[in-house]
Parts: C-alpha cells; sequence; structure tokens
C-alpha cells in the first residue's frame, strides 16, 4: 500500500502546484516537497486505513486545506467530506484571498477524486448527526479559538457515529524544542500550543475516549528551499533517526502530538485520569531537563 500512496501523493501534489502557480506564481515550495513531511502523510493514512480493517467507510477531513489528505482517501475507495473556512492562509503558503481553495478543490475533482468539498464556519459542522465513520483534524486544533474549542469539539463527537473515530495529527506540542527555537529567532511559528494530557482531558470532556496519544515528528521538518534540497536527500536516515528518537525521552519535546480517540457515551474517566497525572509528572520532568539544554546551547550560540 505504500508505495501505491506514494504514487497517489506525487500526483496529487503535481497537480496543487500546477493549480496555485496559475494564481500565484510567487509560490515555488508547499508543504508535501519535505520528504518528512510526505513520509509522514503517508504513514498517517496507513494508521488510519490499518483500523478500518480493509472496510470503506464515511470520512470527514476537517480543516482539509489544500484537500490532499481529502484525496488520498478518496484514492482509496472512502467515500470522503471536507471542509474548511472561507479564509485561510494555507499551511506555509500565506495565501490571502478569500475561498482560495475552492478552484483548487474543482481541479483535483476533476482529475477523478470524488470528495466532496464545501466551506463552513470554523465552528458548526453542517451535517446531520452520526454521519461519519471516521473525521480527521490535521493540523487543525491549534487554529480553532480557544473560545470555541469545546463546542467545536461536540460538533466533532456529534457527527461521529458511536465507537467511530477521530484522528488528530500534527497538534504542535507545548514543550516543542523547534517551536521554542523559532519563536526565539522570530522565525514563524504556532501562537496556541498543547500539553499533550490538555488534550486528553478535553477530549474526555465531550465524551471521547482517547485510545492512544504519542509524541511525533521529532525533526524539523520544513527549511528555507536550499537547506529543504539537503534535508531531503539525508531523508531516508532521518526517517530512521525519528524512529529511534520517539522511543526515547527526546520525544517529550518532539513538535507535534497525535491521538486516536472512539465516539462514547458518558464515559467514567477516573481509572483514565490517575494515568494523565503519572504522565503529566514525567513529561513534565523530562521536557524541562531537555529545554535546559536546547537553552544553553541556543545562549552559546548568540555567544
Amino acid at each position: 500500500m505504500s508505495s501505491q500512496l506514494q504514487r497517489e501523493l506525487n500526483k496529487i501534489k503535481n497537480k496543487i502546484k500546477e493549480v496555485l502557480r496559475i494564481e500565484h506564481p510567487y509560490i515555488f515550495d508547499i508543504d508535501l516537497d519535505s520528504n518528512l513531511y510526505f513520509n509522514a502523510v503517508i504513514k498517517n493514512v496507513i494508521d488510519i486505513t490499518s483500523l478500518l480493517n480493509d472496510q470503506k467507510v464515511r470520512v470527514l477531513d476537517i480543516g482539509c486545506g489544500k484537500g490532499h489528505i481529502a484525496c488520498l482517501l478518496s484514492s482509496l475507495g472512502h467515500d470522503v467530506s471536507a471542509i474548511d473556512i472561507e479564509i485561510s492562509r494555507g499551511e506555509q503558503l500565506n495565501i490571502e484571498k478569500p475561498r482560495w481553495q475552492e478552484d483548487l478543490w474543482d481541479k483535483l475533482n476533476g482529475e477523478g477524486y470524488k470528495v466532496n468539498f464545501s466551506f463552513y464556519d470554523g465552528v458548526n459542522i453542517p451535517f446531520p448527526a452520526r454521519t461519519f465513520d471516521v473525521v480527521i483534524a490535521y493540523a487543525v486544533i491549534e487554529h480553532v479559538e480557544k473560545n470555541v474549542l469545546d463546542k467545536w469539539l461536540r460538533e466533532v463527537r456529534k457527527v461521529l457515529k458511536l465507537q467511530g473515530l477521530f484522528f488528530v495529527f500534527d497538534c504542535p506540542n507545548y514543550y516543542s524544542y523547534s517551536e521554542y527555537l523559532a519563536r526565539k529567532i522570530g522565525l514563524p511559528h504556532h501562537d496556541t500550543l498543547y500539553k499533550k494530557d490538555k488534550i486528553v482531558s478535553l477530549l474526555n470532556r465531550v465524551h471521547f475516549n482517547v485510545e492512544k496519544a504519542e509524541y511525533s515528528d521529532p525533526l524539523v521538518r520544513f527549511l528555507p528551499s536550499k537547506l529543504q534540497a539537503l534535508i531531503n536527500l539525508l531523508s531516508p536516515i532521518l526517517v530512521a533517526i525519528e524512529k529511534a528518537l520517539v522511543k526515547t525521552p527526546f520525544r517529550y519535546i518532539a513538535h507535534n502530538i497525535k491521538l486516536v480517540a472512539t465516539a462514547q457515551g458518558k464515559l467514567d474517566t477516573t481509572a483514565h485520569n490517575k494515568g494523565v497525572k503519572k504522565s503529566f509528572l514525567i513529561n513534565f520532568g523530562a521536557s524541562h531537563i531537555l529545554y535546559l539544554l536546547v537553552a544553553s546551547n541556543l545562549f552559546m550560540y548568540k555567544r
């Protein structure tokens, strides 16, 4: 399946770049030009499908952006809907034009993908209750305003069938060393970061049961063009390094958090919360030790 997905994602990437450059000729690189990001998308889609036992299901991709993940899932035979807000700058793109995604979505569907793309207001999900077997939020939660996050999560829960799966990918980690360094030296970074136990707690509160929550992406994936080419050249080695790092304490300061949760009725979270407290103490101690090491290296660099 991996080689099939790679071919399909390359096709999608090339079409996206072709369409974007017509109206936005200044765009040369997109997130899919990073081999580390490209490989992560493939791995995450494989993780999704492995939990579906080869069933073809109804999927909702929230905050779908360019639509590459929705199209990739559609190519596997799933019934996919995808929504995004009208004013979205796009990951790595910084496009100011409202509804810039619309033409791109049409062109992708013209290539044979069958995705039901539409816009929404960023909070209220325009589908009936219990419509979907799977909902995906890929690099989305950090962009939802905190004052409406609880309502947004309840909307996700509403449109999922009982025991439906909610996948969260690329949620920036509060203890991320790369986010810390980006802020310090004035590079693009996220304003909102999350601790793993906080995300778990938020989902438990709206009747999700978190089946798995882990840190991901310990290495920096996006760099200026010339450096990106070097990173891409080294990507087979870097992927192996990433696999090793997520098994060490270094994972606590990795860039992202990912998780999968199932839609439940009311939950008894007492036992789970004990595990969360223990996890918090371990994460807090390990991440602060690693932070001190990163900060001391940055100080020496500035000197």
